[in-house]
């Protein structure tokens, strides 16, 4: 029997659910399909020697269910600033906005004692005056609650001297409060002036239009707020490593895709839209690959990083990149 590609995407849905310890009945609640259905899914796709021409796009590597995107999403790219591609957003249509904007981290006064002055100069989108920023991060608060629909979901990359700003502002804007996230890198940059402690954390603000009415539980020691990474090898609670080997681009805050992946996983569904207005280097979009059904628009200005996005996006996803203008 021809497998559609919607009934695809519930297969898969099923297949990581079950990875993630769920009954077969809690999967079948979930998804709403009859719990016998998931039992012949899972049975079907661990017959290895079934024919593959029928099989939903799923293979098994390892031991392992993989999703193999046979159609690999499209992605939107507005290359603009979030205000200036605002309009053409429909207000409360995003299910999701998970981003990682600018929090003011880049230095030019690291000064060492008998040494060179180190400088971590990230670019012009970090160096924004202090009072600058603060009316930006009000009207970009704004922007996230108006094109967020009822229940839908923010998850937001701050750090801690710019986190009460955004909790203030984005309050402001009628988003409830639903938690604070931490995620630990395991490989933080080394300190090289040894004078004050390796920075090897990450907060993640956690924000909705109301309650937010996607929210997978994924079991109990896997929905810590001390974010545990999912993969076998790394044993600590939402700790892993920055981007590294073939994944890590040249964008200097790249976060990792496992850990937006599991972010896409709990607080959104298949047919989700999500949105990144601070897209850097794309990794949102592709965290979403790996998902079913997950429609991303991005918003970038820079054209070093748009021209990344669309690279990454052909070279490793074959998928289809539609540049859309912000006027």
């Amino acid at each position: 029997m021809k497998i559609t590609p919607e009934r695809a995407e519930l297969i898969m849905e099923a297949v990581q659910l079950r990875e993630f310890g769920w009954t077969q009945q809690q999967i079948a609640d979930d998804l709403k399909v009859p719990r016998l259905t998931i039992t012949r899914w899972l049975k079907n796709l661990n017959n290895t020697e079934s024919d593959k021409v029928n099989k939903p796009a799923v293979d098994v590597h390892n031991g392992k269910y993989e999703y193999v995107q046979k159609n690999p999403h499209p992605i939107r790219l507005f290359p603009c600033l979030y205000e200036e591609a605002a309009e053409r957003i429909d207000p409360g249509s995003i299910d999701l906005i998970l981003t990682d904007p600018p929090y003011l981290v880049s230095n030019t006064d690291m000064s060492r004692k008998n040494q060179a002055d180190l400088r971590r100069d990230f670019g012009n989108w970090d160096n924004i005056p202090q009072k600058q920023y603060v009316a930006s991060v009000s009207l970009w608060a704004r922007l996230i609650a108006q094109h967020l629909r009822e229940g839908g979901s923010l998850y937001l990359f701050i750090g801690y001297r710019q986190s009460h700003l955004w909790g203030q502002a984005l309050e402001k804007a009628g988003l409830s409060y639903n938690g604070l996230l931490v995620w630990h890198r395991s490989n933080p940059a080394p300190q090289i002036r040894k004078t004050r402690w390796c920075p090897a954390f990450d907060f993640i603000l956690f924000y909705s239009k109301g309650s937010p009415d996607t929210f997978r539980w994924i079991g109990q020691n896997e929905m810590h707020n001390v974010i545990r990474c999912g993969i076998p090898e790394i044993e600590a609670v939402w700790a892993g490593a920055i981007c590294a080997g073939n994944e890590r681009q040249w964008h200097p805050t790249q976060k990792p895709r496992w850990l937006l992946e599991k972010i896409l996983f709990v607080s959104s569904a298949p047919g989700a839209l999500v949105l990144d207005p601070f897209a850097g280097s794309g990794s949102t979009a592709f965290a979403a690959q790996r998902l079913p059904g997950r429609q991303v628009t991005l918003i970038e200005p820079e054209p070093k990083y748009v021209g990344l996005i669309q690279s990454v996006a052909k070279d490793e996803f074959g998928c289809k990149v539609t540049t859309i203008s912000g006027a």
